[in-house]
């Protein structure tokens, strides 16, 4: 590979609403279905921590719904921050209400890109999975956004654990469970599937005393510099790392 390094980012981004405290959840959780005036704002902020990076793994966007304003996010957060290539996995179609849904943002061509829906007793969860040309080698990249229940992660881990394929590999997102959950998972071990020993804690972003959202490599690939940067966008913080081969 030519480029030793990819820098990689996922985040929740709570369709652009600013989170500042427990109360502030409830007292806003009116944007969760109506529109509201800073959202373009903040997703330019997001936009611009995304141009940062090569990959960007997305939660909790809207694919164009009234809560949006009928904005697509994850394509005008790529045109935004100069990604030629972009994917979309819709959770939840609640139109014209809500569309809930994933994104991955990428610097390198998409070579495939398919929406998987994850097993659980309530419907809405999914992953995106794609594969992308690390200049001539195909790297498998998954997008997800993981239920609340332990007994539910464990059926949606083993799912995609399984459906790796051979070779380099991440899988990014909101999993909703701490590294030391992702430790007492065999599967994960098994599809070689590895993570920051010290991930940093990302959730509740005013306070961050969770470590939920994770970067998770197999196939040789390595992780580097997993930080958490400063953006109070969200419920939850970003995380951002490096990827060497």
């Amino acid at each position: 590979m030519s480029t030793p390094v990819l820098r990689v980012l996922t985040f929740n981004i709570q369709l652009a609403a600013v989170t500042a405290s427990y109360p502030q959840m409830l007292t806003g959780a009116w944007r969760h279905i109506l529109p509201f005036r800073q959202m373009r704002r903040n997703l330019q902020r997001i936009a611009d921590l995304a141009a940062e990076h090569d990959l960007v793994a997305l939660q909790e966007a809207d694919a164009g719904s009234l809560r949006s304003g009928f904005l697509n996010q994850v394509q005008w957060l790529a045109q935004a921050a100069g990604f030629e290539h972009w994917s979309l996995g819709l959770n939840r179609d609640l139109a014209p209400f809500a569309r809930h849904s994933l994104g991955l943002l990428s610097r390198l061509p998409i070579l495939s890109a398919d929406y998987l829906r994850l097993p659980g007793r309530i419907p809405g969860r999914g992953a995106i999975e794609a594969r992308v040309d690390w200049h001539g080698t195909p790297v498998s990249v998954v997008v997800t956004h993981l239920a609340l229940g332990r007994r539910t992660q464990i059926q949606q881990l083993s799912l995609l654990a399984s459906r790796l394929p051979p070779g380099p590999a991440l899988l990014m997102g909101d999993f909703n469970c701490e590294t030391a959950w992702l430790e007492q998972h065999p599967q994960l071990r098994q599809a070689g599937l590895q993570w920051a020993a010290a991930t940093p804690c990302t959730y509740p972003r005013w306070q961050p005393r969770r470590a939920i959202d994770h970067v998770l490599v197999a196939g040789g690939l390595q992780l580097r510099r997993v930080q958490v940067p400063l953006l109070a966008v969200s419920d939850h913080c970003p995380l951002s790392a490096e990827v060497a081969n």
